[in-house]
């Protein structure tokens, strides 16, 4: 059974998952230039920018039942991806603003705003839980900008995390922050 393209959108920031027909020689050359610089790969596990591996990532996380791939798009331009995994009720989080040009311009709590109405309001999930590099200052900001809650595992990554009960508390607020941008 195929489930529905998911697609989301708040004011110019829209998410759009990934398909096949987005695999492309164009798409490709500019995911690479993404992966290969610097300041975008600064915070990623993975910095492989082959095209062969590439493609197959992106494969595998558009058939992948446990993952959602989505494009970032800002007024129609491809500018990043976001990636969340689901384990059991847990749902994890990562995002990558490829296009340094749109660093620093709020795109990543418009994001974020619109996953969490995903996963505790659509997807009726009980749990987020993000895992941070503790020098990862942009991501940590962002996850403490929604009042997640802080746990440090070690001295190299602290998790933040949100349970349903406490974001249908604070989505309120959530509402007054995200607007504020």
């Amino acid at each position: 059974m195929t489930r529905n393209l998911l697609k989301l959108k708040y004011k110019k920031v829209r998410l759009i998952e990934y398909t096949f027909e987005d695999i492309n020689k164009k798409f490709l050359n500019k995911y690479q230039k993404w992966i290969k610089n610097l300041k975008v790969n600064k915070y990623l596990e993975k910095k492989s920018s082959s095209k062969k591996n590439l493609i197959k990532f992106l494969n595998n996380m558009i058939i992948s039942e446990s993952n959602i791939l989505f494009k970032i798009l800002f007024q129609k331009k491809h500018i990043g991806n976001l990636r969340l995994q689901f384990e059991r009720a847990n749902v994890g989080f990562g995002i990558m603003i490829g296009n340094t040009n749109f660093h620093n311009k709020k795109i990543s709590t418009k994001a974020f705003y619109m996953i969490l109405k995903l996963i505790f309001i659509k997807l009726n999930r009980k749990k987020i839980i993000l895992k941070s590099v503790n020098r990862n200052l942009p991501a940590m900001k962002l996850y403490r900008k929604f009042l997640m809650k802080k746990k440090k595992i070690n001295n190299k990554f602290t998790e933040f995390y949100c349970t349903k009960e406490y974001y249908l508390t604070i989505r309120n607020r959530l509402d007054k922050i995200v607007n504020r941008n």
